[in-house]
């Protein structure tokens, strides 16, 4: 399993939310039909693992990065 896959599943797991697992599972299981992951290209790798850093901190914190302040 990837490192990207277990990130995503220990956000779903912490959210103890059954519905979101289902929907998650339901996207997931459309991901061969992509391709290769963007991940592949180092630059864009570097670019989603910075995106994904700042949102943890910002959970972390109690904002939510999408909702403007």
């Amino acid at each position: 399993m990837t490192l990207n896959r277990r990130f995503h599943d220990a956000i779903l797991d912490a959210a103890h939310n059954h519905f979101l697992r289902k929907a998650a599972v339901g996207v997931q299981a459309s991901f061969p039909l992509l391709g290769d992951s963007n991940l592949l290209d180092k630059p864009r790798a570097r670019a989603a693992h910075a995106q994904h850093s700042l949102e943890y901190r910002l959970a972390r914190i109690g904002r939510d990065p999408g909702v403007p302040r």
